[in-house]
């Protein structure tokens, strides 16, 4: 890199201009070293997901196996990730809580404690994209956490048609909205509880996103279409299947691809297995067993 003369920076007004000088000698503009470490990656960026094209080759099959196949894998999937990020450990114990406490919490505590939303949140920053979101949500006081989170357990846990969960778009949008009062909650951060005491509203995974065809946007909006999306597929399948279920093959799928996993084989005893099914699904019962200026985060 060379830059120009010191009496001629002085009398320059802005930015000090700066060339790259080749092996050969050629000097080019220093705007070409900003396009290349700067520009071109955050348009990388802003691709597709690894793993996502696993994703989308999934949501157009339309064989129940091929689809239990990868949600029998879930579990080991999640191992796979946090050892990727040296955090298995700690992932494994995250995720069997999202999918056993926080169920039973729904239904006999009836909210969330903050430490409960910290476990939320570090499950969703290990498991997927990470954002540093954690200091925002611990300056929420406690008393605001257990009251948004029961009040979206009062929605989402509500059922309908002769006792089956609710699953419209008006009971999923209210259930989001109780939860983003809170700061560093986004749709997508909310959806990670709802989808563990309701089937039918999955989490907003990127890989689900853009294996039915969706943009990477964080918000309500685009939650319903991703929501619709994984019940229409889900409904296709027919059977014990739901829209959350369905969001974890197309996870599944991204992450077998990335880590080169070798899927479950389709047995029965995998099928109701707690460990790689939800904990809660559409049925006739709510679920028993499984757990000044705001920014608005994903």
């Amino acid at each position: 890199v060379v830059f120009p003369p010191l009496e001629r920076r002085n009398r320059q007004r802005g930015p000090v201009a700066f060339t790259i000088q080749t092996a050969q000698g050629a000097r080019l503009p220093g705007a070409l070293l900003l396009c290349l470490f700067w520009v071109v990656p955050s348009f990388a960026m802003g691709g597709q997901r690894p793993g996502s094209i696993a994703s989308i080759r999934l949501f157009k099959q339309c064989e129940s196996s091929e689809w239990q196949a990868h949600l029998d894998t879930y579990t080991a999937a999640v191992a796979a990730v946090g050892a990727a990020r040296k955090k298995q450990k700690d992932l494994v114990k995250w995720n069997t809580f999202l999918n056993t406490q926080l169920p039973d919490k729904a239904q006999h505590a009836g909210k969330l404690t903050l430490s409960d939303m910290e476990v939320v949140m570090n499950w969703k920053i290990t498991k997927h994209t990470f954002r540093p979101l954690m200091g925002q949500l611990k300056s929420n006081a406690p008393a605001l956490v257990e009251k948004a989170t029961a009040d979206a357990f009062k929605i989402a846990c509500k059922t309908e048609n002769g006792g089956k969960l609710v699953a419209s778009e008006k009971y999923a949008k209210d259930s989001l909205a109780a939860i983003c009062v809170l700061r560093g909650i986004g749709p997508a951060t909310a959806s990670a509880v709802l989808a563990h005491v309701n089937g039918n509203f999955p989490f907003m995974a990127d890989e689900a996103l853009e294996g039915c065809g969706l943009d990477r946007k964080y918000d309500v909006s685009t939650y319903i279409s991703l929501m619709k999306a994984l019940q229409g597929k889900a409904k296709d399948l027919g059977g014990h299947w739901n829209a959350e279920m369905v969001g974890r093959s197309l996870w599944t799928a991204a992450m077998a691809h990335v880590h080169k996993l070798k899927l479950a084989p389709c047995t029965t005893a995998a099928m109701t297995s707690e460990s790689t099914a939800p904990s809660t699904v559409t049925k006739n019962t709510t679920p028993k067993t499984a757990s000044k200026t705001k920014r608005k985060e994903a």
